[in-house]
């Protein structure tokens, strides 16, 4: 017998999912990515990471905000969590072409 899983169990499975893929780029993203897609965290699952940063991107401009260059966020992060120290790498962080 599987186990089913009711309707009441997939919101919550979903945020699970939204903030484990978004949370990569930094705490605050997987919130961004929500306010950008209108609370519609489905649709920007489907949507691939340069989709989701330009939505994102749009969205702070809306806000008044500088927009940021998620890709060499995400960059920098990776080095960190790799065990490097960013300065070190700047040059290769700083080429990333914004988006």
């Amino acid at each position: 017998m599987t186990k089913r899983v009711t309707t009441r169990h997939q919101p919550s499975k979903l945020a699970i999912y939204h903030s484990t893929r978004f949370r990569h780029v930094g705490n605050g993203f997987p919130a961004m990515v929500a306010a950008a897609y209108g609370g519609d965290i489905a649709k920007a699952l489907t949507d691939d990471d340069d989709k989701v940063f330009a939505k994102v991107r749009a969205w702070q401009k809306r806000q008044g905000q500088q927009p940021d260059n998620f890709r060499a966020i995400v960059l920098e992060n990776a080095i960190l969590e790799a065990g490097y120290d960013p300065d070190d790498l700047r040059g290769l962080i700083d080429d990333v072409e914004p988006e």
